[in-house]
This record gives C-alpha cells, structure tokens and sequence, in this order.
C-alpha cells in the first residue's frame, strides 16, 4: 500500500496543475478593465435619472470622458463615471499620501496615457502622478483625485468628512459647503 499512495498522488497532483493551468488560461486577455467595466455600469446609472452630465470629449477604451463637469447640489463639481471626486487636503501638490486602508476607503480615479476630459474642462490641467505601485492617479492642477468607496452614482457622502476630503468643482478648488452632501441624491 505504501507503493500506492505515492503513484495516486501524481495523477491528483497533475490534475490540480490542469485545472490551475485551465484558470489562468480563462483569465487571459480580456479587453475591459475593472475600471471600464464599472465606468459603463455607472453611465447607465446616469442613463436611469441620474446626473445630466456636461461631458462630450471621449475616453479612448470607453467612449466616455475619464471625467467631466457635473451639476449637484454643491454647484458644478468634477465626476467619473457618474461618481463625484473629491481632493484629500492633506496631499501636497503632484503628491498622493492615501495607501493602503485610505485607499481602500478612498479609491484613486487612475489613468493610463491621456486623460480625457469633458466639455468645460482644459485637459492641459490634468495630469497623472505615480502612486509607486505601478499605478497613475489623476491630478487636476497637481491635486490627486479620488472617489469615495461608499458613494452610489449621484451622490456626496464623503463631503466634508473629517474636515479633509471635499469634492471638487469645475475649477479644481475644494467645495467647502456641505449643503447638499450626505446621504440621497447629491447631484
């Protein structure tokens, strides 16, 4: 019985690698990112009674603007995807200081190449930061911007919190004003 044991584990211990090596082949080449993905869930949102959105430039993978100008309650203030960004006031200019836990909280709006804009906006002041992960942030002026994880489409829930994180309007400045923000409808 010894003999056997051995000779029974090669066939299972092959099986596993043929199986591993089936998963890693479906995980391939597949065209659309997270990102995109949840950018084209979110546009529909938008579609649905959402936000009426000022954006007509597109996004090369999406045929979307990466961010655009959007009307709320808190006045015209900057999206992506149907989310409001906001700025993190402690970040100094071209420099991001949210990891880890923030992040996963506060999630950078990230970009490859150009990055496209909408209507209303010069793209010349945005811009892309390394995060040192291999990953680029979008910056508007040098600012990062970042979505907030609990937010729905059309909503401010980060606004105001802790007294760091603001959206940001149409002009890339910090909306102090927390008329608006908060939970429902923000936009």
């Amino acid at each position: 019985m010894s003999r056997r044991t051995p000779r029974r584990r090669i066939p299972v211990a092959l099986s596993l690698l043929v199986v591993l090596a089936l998963i890693v082949a479906s995980c391939g080449d597949d065209s659309t990112t997270e990102t995109e993905a949840q950018g084209d869930a979110d546009e529909t949102a938008l579609d649905d009674g959402g936000a009426a959105s000022e954006g007509a430039a597109s996004d090369d993978t999406t045929g979307e603007p990466l961010v655009e100008v959007t009307r709320s309650s808190l006045g015209d203030i900057l999206s992506s995807g149907g989310f409001a960004l906001y700025l993190f006031t402690p970040d100094p200019p071209g420099e991001t200081t949210c990891f880890d836990s923030c992040a996963g909280l506060w999630p950078p709006l990230e970009g490859d190449g150009t990055v496209e804009v909408g209507a209303g906006l010069d793209a010349e002041r945005f811009g892309l930061i390394d995060r040192g992960d291999g990953t680029m942030q979008v910056t508007y002026d040098g600012t990062p911007l970042y979505f907030y994880a609990p937010d729905s489409p059309g909503t401010t829930d980060g606004q105001g919190l802790n007294e760091v994180w603001f959206v940001v309007d149409a002009d890339g400045a910090a909306v102090t004003s927390t008329a608006g923000g908060g939970s429902g409808p923000g936009y």
